[in-house]
């Protein structure tokens, strides 16, 4: 009986001693040196790691350098002051562990390292000499810098490091790693949509009602009642009781209806510069306006007779009731146009709102005339050569003003949800090429005996006839508002506000001289209070050429629709 019981109880032991060998060396039991070592079995610290069955030390750099220094869990949550030799000054950089940290599951005794330890970035990077499992996520990486004595840590960026897989640090286990961190986050802040910051291309096209300042010209078309006995060439001259002014020389063409059109085109992805193109008109805008002899007795268009012996208020008749019909019409068209290149650059932005900064050209023209022309016919009683003859008399003044210059400007935008608001101020500093021309006509159907070939009209005369030109330094500020919404994520209607100012333009109406010597003007017999022919000239001869110039400006309505790419 004893025998049987001895051999049960050495084949028992052969097995568990057998089952023992059998098992891989990384779990046996690990011989340590000899040292003080805590009594914790299990505990917890700054790493928030679990260390069962073993202590969780901490040492400093020296104690750790040392050959034979016992070897210690890696400490991830330590402090700084845990590295820090006499002498040195070191800062540990983290980035944001993308796992959280779990629990050691196992621990292993120590085991030859690799390498050397003769740095600390050696140690930290995976070099603890002791094995062990966890289901942590992969350890985050630090960068050590190394500071001269007495010196101050200075900001540093994170060298990147190999992440290592869960598992022990030595041999570890086939893993997925985690999804990287999100590209669209710079810094704390995540790019906004819209077509500042996502969109290559777009365009905006816009209707402008707009208006403009007026152009305003002298009296130009009177009218009278035949009563005046003593000067019975001046019926409907200004200052007469019984004149009546039909036209004031007010040019009234408002409102104007036009177009914008602006095409842009990113030059990086994150649309921080851009080129933007821009271009507008307002369409050719007309005054006209017609008086006849039909509604009233004497139709007459005033002026200032400047030869002494007349040097008052004096008229050219179109029509007299029993001598002369006809009628006087003033046709004054006006036109505006530009365009501007600009190299538009981000200056600031937030989560809602961004301004950028623009340099460029910028280019205007304004096209304006001013034109009257008198269509008379003499009743067969009239004395003189052109009795039951028709003929026409015109004057013509034109003006052009091109403004060339180069400009800066601030551009806000501001969005809520679908709305956004919109705010821009520009400035052009440059010159204005201004140019006047003056033509006059006296008309007469080819059959009329000895016509008079001068040229010239009324306001029109050879002393003034002619082109001028000159350039005048400019400045063109424009501001302007819109409030926008999106209908979809790549269409935006808008509607707004804009004002453009110029401060130096030649218009057509301020190049009249209505300061007349009766003699220059063709076909024309002025007489003084006695009766006497005029016929002496005055010097310098008049009307002449002005060249005033003036400021304009344009403002009003903007409805448009924008495409984004």
């Amino acid at each position: 009986m004893r025998m049987r019981i001895w051999l049960s109880a050495l084949t028992l032991a052969g097995a568990f001693n057998a089952s023992l060998l059998a098992q891989p060396l990384v779990w046996r039991k690990a011989e340590r040196p000899a040292e003080p070592q805590p009594t914790v079995r299990a505990s917890s610290g700054t790493s928030g790691g679990v260390a069962l069955d073993r202590p969780i030390l901490r040492a400093t750099y020296e104690e750790r350098s040392q050959p034979g220094a016992p070897r210690t869990l890696p400490d991830l949550y330590s402090r700084d002051s845990d590295y820090q030799p006499s002498g040195q000054a070191y800062r540990i950089d983290r980035i944001p562990v993308i796992s959280p940290p779990g629990s050691v599951i196992a621990v292993s005794g120590p085991t030859p390292l690799p390498l050397p330890v003769n740095s600390m970035e050696q140690e930290d990077n995976f070099r603890a000499g002791d094995q062990f499992a966890t289901d942590r996520g992969p350890i985050p990486n630090r960068s050590i810098v190394r500071l001269g004595t007495g010196q101050q840590p200075m900001p540093t960026a994170p060298e990147p490091r190999e992440q290592l897989p869960v598992g022990n640090w030595i041999r570890t286990f086939p893993t997925t790693p985690p999804a990287p961190l999100s590209e669209a986050i710079v810094g704390e802040h995540v790019l906004q949509g819209g077509p500042e910051t996502h969109s290559r291309l777009y365009f905006k096209s816009e209707y402008l009602l707009w208006w403009t300042k007026n152009d305003k010209a002298p009296p130009l078309v009177s009218a009278g009642s035949a009563t005046n006995e003593n000067f019975p060439r001046a019926d409907g001259a200004l200052g007469n009781p019984d004149t009546v002014v039909l036209q004031n020389g007010s040019l009234r063409r408002n409102p104007f209806s036009g177009g914008r059109f602006t095409l842009g085109y990113a030059l990086d992805e994150c649309s921080e510069k851009y080129l933007e193109v821009t271009g507008f008109f307002l369409g050719e805008k007309n005054y006209d306006f017609r008086a006849t002899t039909a509604q009233n007795a004497v139709l007459s268009r005033p002026f200032f007779a400047v030869n002494p012996a007349l040097n008052h208020e004096f008229v050219q008749e179109t029509g007299r009731t029993g001598f002369a019909v006809g009628s006087v019409s003033v046709h004054a068209p006006s036109q505006l146009w530009g365009a501007e290149p600009n190299m538009v650059c981000k200056w600031i932005e937030g989560c809602d709102y961004r301004v950028d900064v623009l340099a460029g050209g910028r280019y205007l023209n304004l096209r304006e005339s001013l034109t009257i022309v008198e269509d008379i016919f003499q009743l067969p009683n009239t004395p003189g050569p052109f009795a039951n003859t028709r003929y026409q008399i015109t004057d013509r003044f034109a003006t052009t003003n091109q403004f060339y210059g180069g400009q800066v400007g601030v551009r806000s935008n501001w969005r809520c949800d679908r709305f956004t608001l919109e705010g821009e101020a520009k400035l052009a500093l440059g010159v204005t090429h201004e140019t006047s021309t003056v033509d006059g006509f006296f008309t007469v159907p080819p059959d009329v005996v000895n016509p008079d070939p001068r040229r010239g009209g009324l306001l029109a005369e050879p002393s003034n006839i002619g082109t001028f030109s000159r350039d005048r330094f400019a400045v063109v500020p424009e501001v302007g508002v819109r409030l926008g919404y999106d209908v979809h994520d790549c269409v935006r209607l808008t509607v707004g506000y804009n004002l453009l100012y110029w401060s130096s333009v030649m218009r057509p109406g301020d190049q009249i001289d209505r300061n007349i010597d009766v003699t220059n003007i063709p076909n024309f017999q002025a007489r003084d209070a006695n009766g006497n022919l005029i016929t002496t000239p005055v010097t310098p001869a008049r009307p002449m050429a002005l060249l005033k110039d003036t400021d304009y400006w344009a403002q009003g309505l903007t409805f448009g629709i924008e495409f984004r790419y």
